[in-house]
């Protein structure tokens, strides 16, 4: 039966599944193997996820095929670059790598805003690539935060010494604003770090998700 002229089809017959959906899976995909998974062999399995997780991006963005394979060749050789550092337990020279992974995650959320911004209909693809960017600011400052403390020893405070997951876990422990308080940034930018993602992961939930979610099967304004 099809709709009556002028009447907004109901949310489900917008449903893209297939878009953002596969780049939500790969995300939560990261971060449970990033818990479960001795040190060294969740930077490899990451290292392989970041690369499926940039094609699946570029696939629901619509990238041309020369923009895909460059991105995964670049993740390739920074993840390769991170292996032989955890290796050589070179951890300055990872904590460049960090900070280079930190930009790649805010090009893969911009690569995703751009494209969920040409959407005119909110569907279950556009929640998906809007739940997919809130994960990517935790990861970023994730990497963010790796990437100073391996500079700086005493750039975090905790009972016991801090590894690369528990950083993981302060970043989305800041993100949503809980705070336990095991994990304390002791210097300026740290501080100044986790003020920032505080603020910016409340603002992302009350504004962009929360509107996303109040047009599901309408068109955007705008």
């Amino acid at each position: 039966m099809s709709d009556a002229p002028g009447v907004t089809p109901p949310w489900w017959r917008h449903a893209d599944p297939d878009r953002f959906g596969p780049v939500l899976a790969l995300l939560i995909a990261s971060l449970v193997v990033g818990a479960a998974l001795p040190t060294r062999l969740a930077g490899l399995a990451a290292a392989v996820l970041g690369i499926v997780l940039w094609l699946a991006v570029a696939r629901a963005a619509d990238l041309g095929r020369p923009l895909r394979l460059a991105g995964a060749a670049a993740l390739s050789v920074v993840s390769a670059v991170a292996a032989a550092t955890t290796a050589a337990d070179s951890w300055r020279a990872r904590s460049v790598v960090d900070l280079v992974l930190a930009a790649a995650v805010a090009v893969i959320a911009a690569v995703i805003a751009r494209s969920l911004m040409r959407e005119r209909v909110v569907t279950l693809s556009t929640v998906a690539g809007v739940l997919s960017l809130y994960l990517l600011i935790g990861l970023f400052f994730a990497q963010a935060y790796m990437g100073v403390a391996g500079f700086d020893d005493g750039a975090f405070a905790s009972a016991r010494s801090l590894g690369r997951f528990d950083l993981l876990y302060f970043s989305f422990v800041t993100l949503t604003t809980v705070g336990f308080g095991d994990i304390t940034p002791t210097i300026d930018l740290t501080r100044a770090l986790a003020a920032s993602e505080a603020v910016l992961g409340q603002l992302f939930l009350v504004t962009v998700v929360a509107r996303v979610i109040s047009l599901l099967g309408r068109p955007r304004p705008g």
